[in-house]
């Protein structure tokens, strides 16, 4: 016992030490929301094979089988998942543009079949179980447009990420599931915000609420550290890969607070 103990010290300060001593790369700033007030840095530290940065929180409701219906009670406006002016819709299935709707073996029929950019192959595109339920998986979005700005971060859908919530100290192994705008960066699943303790709920008109406005989330990302292809997607999976990269980093807390520290 003595000597795992001391293996497990000796792993603790050698990563806690290499952290220190190495350069971080600038790969970019982003927005949090629209506000233009609200700026955050995007760093790599290439020999721990990691990228991080701190921002706020989203609630991306996407993959949701309640996420949009035909009479707008979805717990998203329709407008989240279409052009408000165009009315094409980007975030549903749809078939000759036309949304599919969920039948009667679905979860909520009648409602639209929410999509992600992570998808589970296996099951055929009107399937709802082919993309990542935001209420059940815990998941990350990166930003994207029209340089796929994930790229920049060696990042690819299905990638692994540590989000970690500063305010209490918790935090969840996430997979990278979703793309948003070009320049806005900090958001997740329903399911991450729960786990990591920030506060959800739903509103008078039935639409999802919540999120942390203060730049208190740290998401450290893990660039090809997912598969190519998932058969099946669920936290014990997610969980899985996390522990297995933090395998020799050993303590989670300390590894975080090292990194924020880093010059």
């Amino acid at each position: 016992m003595k000597i795992n103990l001391f293996l497990i010290l000796i792993n603790l300060i050698f990563s806690l030490t290499s952290i220190y001593s190495q350069d971080k790369t600038l790969l970019g700033t982003y927005l949090y929301d629209s506000a233009d007030t609200f700026r955050t840095n995007v760093y790599e530290i290439s020999k721990e094979s990691i990228v991080f940065f701190c921002a706020d929180y989203d609630l991306d409701a996407d993959g949701s089988p309640r996420a949009y219906n035909p009479s707008n009670t979805g717990i998203l406006h329709n407008d989240n998942g279409r052009n408000p002016y165009t009315k094409r819709w980007f975030a549903v299935v749809v078939k000759n543009g036309v949304p599919i709707l969920q039948d009667n073996y679905c979860p909520y029929p009648g409602f639209y079949i929410s999509t992600t950019s992570l998808e589970i192959k296996k099951y055929k595109f009107n399937d709802y179980r082919r993309y990542i339920n935001s209420e059940s998986i815990p998941y990350f979005v990166l930003p994207g447009g029209k340089y796929k700005e994930y790229h920049k971060m060696n990042m690819k859908l299905g990638d692994i990420g540590l989000i970690y919530n500063l305010s209490n100290q918790r935090y969840v192994f996430a997979v990278f599931a979703d793309v948003g705008p070009g320049k806005i960066i900090g958001e997740g699943s329903i399911k991450l915000a729960n786990e990591l303790g920030i506060k959800t709920y739903i509103d008078k008109k039935g639409r999802i609420r919540g999120g942390e406005d203060r730049g208190k989330i740290v998401y450290i990302l893990f660039p090809n550290s997912g598969f190519d292809k998932y058969d099946y997607m669920d936290s014990t999976l997610i969980n899985k890969i996390g522990n297995n990269l933090f395998k020799n980093k050993g303590n989670i807390h300390l590894y975080v607070e090292a990194l924020l520290n880093h010059k």
